[in-house]
């Protein structure tokens, strides 16, 4: 057994690796062995664990709330679902296809491994300049996510022979790995932000526009880019480690929170939208209530609503009432509506 922990805790530490990951998707779902979980809570519990568990906070966004009302408003557009999902699948069999091709390549040079190691002594130039700091960083980057899936890969698989407070100490510890690493690019890009800015300001004045022109699409460039980065996180996060059965655990986490993140409640939303496929229209008006004087986590809720309209049927009353809690706009939708039951 003890030989079985070794080569467990060696799959473990290359996690980062896809087929490494694979196996303990393997492994956890055909063992019941303690100490599997708790290997695995542990890996979670040390990735990313100098920086705290981002909230997403009014105060965490103060740098910029005059940048986030310059963006255009977020509106329902006249869509077809049948098209969008086409669209979302396309995207994910590219992303899949890109997957497939970075695991071929990671294989082929674990295999070359020597001629691998004699390119790097030829390069011994180019790899004094790389950032050894970074390098760690995106190897714990995706280490993390890789961490996350495998989590909520047991949850989905298990939900209904482990014990709730395991699948909840689970869930919660990949919950806050993400979140620590949310907490993390935060402080990058907001350490980084006059130097990102000027950089894109500089790209600016070089393709021929006036200072102040470029200066103000830098500013909107670095907001939305911050803006979409941080919503991909809580997206990620919350498909990776979010199941339809389990949901009585996501509302424990977020009932039992004493910080009354934003961030979990985003995850919440998301996981329920994204595994139930139903808009809880009382839920979302409480959250809004709750966050209506935090614009970047608003503008989160109303981005993850519109595409949940976009993918999955939507009565128009329920648009409207979404339109009423989240100020959108859903001019011509019910026109569209008509036209698709028409077609039904």
């Amino acid at each position: 057994m003890e030989d079985v922990r070794i080569e467990f805790e060696k799959l473990v530490e290359n996690l980062h690796r896809e087929d490494y990951a694979n196996i303990l998707i393997f492994i956890t779902h055909h063992t019941k062995e303690v100490w599997v979980m708790e290997n695995i809570t542990q890996v979670l519990n040390t990735l990313f664990d100098n920086n705290d568990e981002a909230k997403l906070h009014k105060s965490d966004f103060k740098n910029l709330e005059d940048l986030m009302l310059k963006l255009s408003d977020v509106v329902i557009e006249q869509r077809v679902i049948k098209d969008e999902r086409a669209k979302k699948n396309k995207k994910l069999d590219e992303i899949d296809r890109r997957a497939e091709r970075a695991r071929i390549v990671e294989l082929e040079s674990s295999h070359n491994q020597k001629e691998f190691n004699e390119l790097e002594r030829a390069s011994d130039v180019a790899e004094e300049e790389i950032d050894e700091d970074l390098i760690e960083s995106l190897s714990k980057v995706n280490k993390t996510f890789k961490s996350i899936e495998i989590a909520g890969q047991i949850i989905r698989n298990r939900h209904s022979t482990l014990h709730k407070s395991t699948l909840q100490n689970l869930a919660r510890c990949g919950i806050d790995s993400g979140l620590r690493f949310l907490d993390f690019f935060m402080n990058l890009v907001d350490e980084s932000r006059e130097s990102m800015i000027n950089l894109f300001e500089e790209s600016g004045i070089d393709n021929g526009e006036d200072e102040n022109s470029a200066r103000e699409k830098a500013n909107k460039f670095y907001v939305q880019m911050v803006f979409n980065i941080v919503g991909g996180i809580v997206l990620k996060v919350g498909n990776a480690i979010g199941s339809k059965e389990a949901s009585v655990i996501y509302e424990m986490i977020e009932r039992e929170d004493k910080h009354e993140s934003a961030a979990i409640s985003l995850i919440r939303l998301n996981i329920e939208l994204q595994y139930k496929r139903s808009l809880n229209i009382d839920e979302i008006n409480k959250i809004v209530k709750k966050y209506r004087d935090n614009i970047f986590v608003v503008r989160l809720i109303k981005e993850l609503v519109v595409q949940h309209i976009y993918m999955f049927p939507v009565k128009y009353q329920d648009k409207q009432k979404l339109s009423e809690i989240l100020n959108l706009s859903v001019k011509g939708q019910r026109r569209l509506d008509q036209i698709k039951r028409a077609k039904q």
